[in-house]
């Protein structure tokens, strides 16, 4: 089998069965040297075929799934290995569509309710950026969940540990959001981290994007403090976040 993506990729391992018009595909990236599988209720599917980017840092596995597997009410759990690494995230696949995941190793600190407390001593309400804004408190179920209605209004959550971040580092962040979002690390917990303790900052106000990056440019320790208060450009908003991960 043949396949190119953008021109820049090749295949490595094809296999058989193209998909036809009334199947779904998932494009799942991994790390090169990766397997990866799906699966739910007692199904597991492996790759259709394989393809490895230009650069050779990345696979990507691609799943054809047939109608008779779509399934709005459950999601795939998508799980990738290479070696004792291992990551996972969830798709619910319901239409013949494109779907994409992709798949790091890292450091979790919050996966799909999993708060990773060995390393994040949990999360909790974040500090107010200043002491002009008020506090809306998130929620924390299987997703950290924010909301705010002013642009004095603020709705973020906080690691309860420093966390060790290291020059290159990534933390990267699964939200679906609406108005804004951001990532920061602070110095301190305190009111006034805005101004006073910030060490990196992300900001976004593109709610088409899912996934969010905020590069660390120097060794550090810090809390990890994500949500987002009110400006004037974006009043209100809220957001749903279910991965926060350090890719090193």
């Amino acid at each position: 089998m043949s396949l190119v993506f953008n021109g820049v990729y090749s295949v490595i391992n094809g296999g058989g069965g193209g998909p036809s018009a009334t199947d779904a595909i998932l494009t799942v990236s991994v790390p090169t040297g990766s397997t990866v599988t799906m699966s739910k209720g007692g199904v597991t599917l492996t790759p259709t075929m394989w393809v490895q980017a230009a650069d050779n840092n990345l696979d990507f596995a691609l799943f054809v799934i047939p109608p008779n597997l779509f399934d709005s009410q459950n999601a795939w759990t998508v799980t990738a290995t290479l070696v004792t690494d291992s990551a996972s995230d969830t798709v619910t696949i319901d239409a013949a569509a494109e779907y994409e995941l992709a798949l790091s190793y890292g450091v979790y600190l919050f996966n799909n309710g999993n708060q990773y407390v060995a390393i994040t001593g949990g999360w909790a309400n974040g500090p107010l950026a200043a002491s002009t804004y008020t506090s809306v408190p998130v929620t924390i179920s299987a997703s950290i969940n924010y909301s705010y209605s002013s642009d004095h209004q603020q709705s973020m959550a906080i690691t309860n540990n420093k966390i060790t971040l290291y020059n290159g580092d990534i933390i990267r962040v699964k939200c679906s959001f609406t108005g804004k979002f951001s990532i920061n690390v602070v110095s301190a917990n305190a009111t006034g981290w805005y101004a006073s303790y910030k060490l990196a900052e992300y900001v976004s106000f593109t709610a088409s994007e899912t996934i969010h990056e905020l590069p660390i440019p120097s060794n550090m320790q810090g809390y990890v403090l994500i949500g987002a208060f009110g400006q004037q450009v974006a009043p209100s908003g809220s957001g749903s976040i279910t991965q926060v991960l350090i890719v090193r």
